[in-house]
């Protein structure tokens, strides 16, 4: 008999705790990867190489190499072409001479590179009338492209009316025209501009109008409350030239549809209230919502809307425009929340900070609030493990409660409330009330093998380029070295290191500048000495994204027609500078022609490498148009947490990957079988997963739905008008050295 012996051999991987390289997870066409890399132990200096590669054919797309010494952490940027196509890529990072090591991550692609503006100098057009557009692309640092575009002008069944292809012009951003047919197709018109493989479309309208002479607005209570018996409101119609109209006012209130069906056996009309109104500029009303009560059932309940119609005819002329807005109705003023910024895992052994928030139903903080905050702690925590394990178990938990906290609310609505978790939690419940109203979060606990944990706080606010960032590190065990990286728009913008001093707690301040802005999210980590790399993350905001500070000025507040005005405009030396002004009637027809800083902003956060919702609410609500209410944007001064429940998922919802020869713990779901019974059965006592918890922000007799006005939809009006200035200015100059443009216009001759 002969004896076989089977060798198996199985490689185990050991961390050497040698390097650490971080890296954005998304690459771009034509933005560079930046990777920061740092060398924990070598002998030497070390020459590290960074290659970008095709997955499937491991074709080179870009490489970059350079110098690197231990301790001292250093960016390393690998130029991405503009042309890089849709694929699986993956960067691959090797190491030589005082450390050999290779080591490689995939990438996810992502097409978006640049971003195209288009700008018309109306938004809606009459048949004959020149259509001005401007148009731009720029990279997510704000360099404009001076490359070749192509230009389509589409009708609105999609035929291609006009074209120019391969159009550039040195200052990068392209101006062109096109004249209207005097008889052409109506409806929405669209540019189109492509460029680098990607498009963008702006839409105009080509209709038959006549410009509004004024402007017809309610003001309505930003919300109303089921239990009120009336609704109180002003009609307002103002001239474009600032003068109060002289008329009457026909005023129409009505459930919204989605909120109305008809009663059994109800044969009546659907309800709503009618007034007639005399007006001087304006004229207040008062709606009586009884009639909204339909055999015994009040149909102003919470969560439905009113919608209002308010129809101004001009005494003079007897034209005839209207305006509208609509009331949301709750059962409660206020409402209580958890914003979704904060984290849904704890750290044994830190502070938890969670930020609850007390506001109206618009978004309005409660000013001088009459009660406070109270918070209730429920503690879940698992019984040890029997010494003999019976034939089917899973571990066994309890629960029990801390004592309660009260937070008095501030005059912001924002309430920091500071939980200290218990060694032993497993899972934390957070119930907050507010009068009788309540809100409730649950907290999973976030997991390491040597209980080591960081926790970072933002200690400053209001942060704007030019100024700096303050930090501190609440650490679980002592720390000598921490390494920190910022991201914005998708890449790493600055890197550094702080030294721990072996303390516990660590400040340490960055200085932010507009790459940063306007969001930024900052990553810090510290290797433990046998290999475990311990990690935290926040984003925050920052104001300044744009380095050229621009201002406009004219040398008259008035001008009578005919007269010339002065626009004087202030920037960097030799920037260019694109005009425009219309008349404020057309702004009154239709809008969305314009390029809008928020706009920018907006594109802005597209770039990163992870999107999540931190809550940046409007203090008084949304509003969009003009007839919409004045309000005023808070910018969000607090940070957000994206927590995790190990280092591998911090890592990973701070949009980052990781290279590296030490130990990045990834917690893995414990599953306790039963033998017997053919299926595990879960461990409920353990945290962990994606996510986390359960998303706060369940809000008990509360809504919470911000309210949006609609424009004011104009009705059409007998007269007509031939000639009529719309476009008053449009000009393309380029500053001098001398950074101050002055430009003269004349205020034109038939215009109010």
């Amino acid at each position: 008999m002969r004896l076989f012996l089977l060798l198996a051999v199985v490689t185990v991987a050991i961390a050497e705790d040698t390097y650490v390289i971080i890296t954005p997870t998304d690459i771009r066409p034509g933005v560079a990867l930046s990777i920061n890399v740092n060398i924990l132990k070598a002998s030497s200096d070390v020459t590290v190489q960074a290659q970008l590669t095709r997955s499937t054919d491991k074709v080179p797309i870009g490489t970059a190499h350079g110098t690197f010494q231990q301790g001292t952490p250093k960016l390393l940027e690998v130029q991405v072409p503009d042309n890089l196509h849709s694929g699986s890529y993956e960067i691959e990072v090797t190491g030589s001479g005082g450390l050999v090591f290779t080591n490689k991550t995939g990438l996810s692609y992502q097409s978006k590179g640049i971003s195209i503006f288009i700008q018309t100098d109306k938004a809606m057009y009459k048949p004959g009338q020149t259509v001005h557009f401007r148009a731009f692309a720029m990279y997510p640092n704000l360099t404009v492209i001076d490359s070749p575009m192509d230009i389509e002008i589409y009708d609105p069944n999609t035929n291609k009316i006009k074209q120019w292809l391969q159009v550039r012009d040195a200052s990068g951003v392209l101006t062109n025209f096109m004249i209207m047919d005097t008889q052409p197709v109506l409806g929405d018109w669209k540019i189109k501009i492509i460029t680098h493989g990607r498009s963008e479309e702006k839409v105009f309208t080509v209709a038959h109008y006549v410009l509004p002479k004024f402007e017809v607005s309610i003001e309505v209570p930003a919300f109303g409350l089921a239990s009120d018996t009336t609704l109180q409101g002003t009609v307002k119609a103002t001239y474009t030239y600032g003068k109060p109209v002289k008329g009457t006012v026909k005023l129409r209130a009505k459930l919204d549809l989605f909120y109305w069906y008809r009663p059994w056996q109800y044969n009546g009309s659907e309800p709503m209230v009618e007034l007639s109104l005399n007006l001087d500029g304006e004229s207040k009303f008062t709606l009586p919502l009884s009639n909204f009560m339909v055999n015994t059932r009040n149909y102003i309940t919470s969560g439905r809307s009113l919608k209002i119609e308010a129809n101004v005819t001009e005494s003079l002329t007897h034209i005839t425009l209207s305006g509208k807005d609509s009331v949301k109705f709750y059962s409660h003023a206020e409402k209580i929340e958890f914003l979704q910024s904060n984290p849904n895992t704890f750290k044994p052994g830190l502070p938890y900070t969670a930020y609850m928030r007390v506001a109206r139903q618009d978004d309005t903080p409660v000013m001088g609030a009459k009660s406070s905050v109270v918070v209730h702690t429920t503690v879940t925590y698992q019984l040890p493990e029997p010494t003999t394990t019976p034939k089917y178990y899973y571990p066994q938990s309890r629960t029990y409660t801390i004592k309660d906290r009260t937070f008095t609310v501030p005059d912001s609505g924002v309430v920091p409330i500071q939980v200290d978790i218990p060694d032993n939690a497993t899972s934390i419940s957070l119930r907050a009330t507010y009068g009788t109203l309540s809100s409730y979060k649950t907290l999973s606990k976030s997991y390491s093998p040597s209980e080591s944990y960081i926790q970072l706080f933002l200690r400053s606010s209001h942060l704007k380029a030019g100024s700096g960032a303050n930090f501190e590190i609440q650490s679980t065990q002592a720390v000598t070295s921490l390494v920190y990286q910022v991201l914005s728009r998708g890449v790493i913008v600055g890197a550094g290191t702080v030294n721990g001093g072996n303390k516990k707690t660590v400040p340490f301040s960055i200085s932010v500048n507009s790459k940063m802005a306007p969001n930024a999210r900052i990553v810090v980590y510290y290797v433990r000495t046998d290999g475990e790399i311990v990690t935290d993350s926040i984003s925050f905001d920052v104001e300044g994204v744009f380095n050229n500070q621009v201002s406009i000025s004219f040398d008259k507040t008035k001008a009578q027609p005919g007269d010339a005005v002065n626009v004087q405009v202030t920037a960097d030396p030799m920037s260019v500078v694109n005009l425009l002004a219309v008349d404020q009637s057309v702004l009154l027809l239709k809008s969305g022609n314009d390029i809008t800083q928020s706009q920018v902003v907006e594109e802005l956060k597209s770039y990163d490498t992870k999107h999540k919702s931190i809550s940046p609410f409007f203090f008084g609500g949304g509003g969009i148009g003009i007839a919409a209410r004045k309000r005023r944007m808070i910018w969000w001064p607090y940070p957000t947490y994206y927590g995790g429940s190990d280092a591998s998922q911090i890592f990973s919802n701070a949009g980052v990957k990781v290279l590296t020869d030490a130990t990045v713990y990834h917690h893995k779901q414990q599953y306790f079988g039963c033998p017997n019974c053919g299926f595990p059965l879960p461990n409920m006592a353990l945290g962990g997963g994606a996510g986390g918890g359960f998303a706060g922000g369940a809000v008990a007799h509360a809504g919470g739905t911000m309210m949006t006005n609609s424009q004011s939809q104009l009705q059409a009006v007998k007269r007509t008008r031939n000639v009529f200035p719309e476009t008053w200015l449009w000009s393309n100059k380029t500053v001098g050295y001398n950074v101050t443009l002055l430009r003269a216009f004349s205020r034109p001759l038939y215009c109010f």
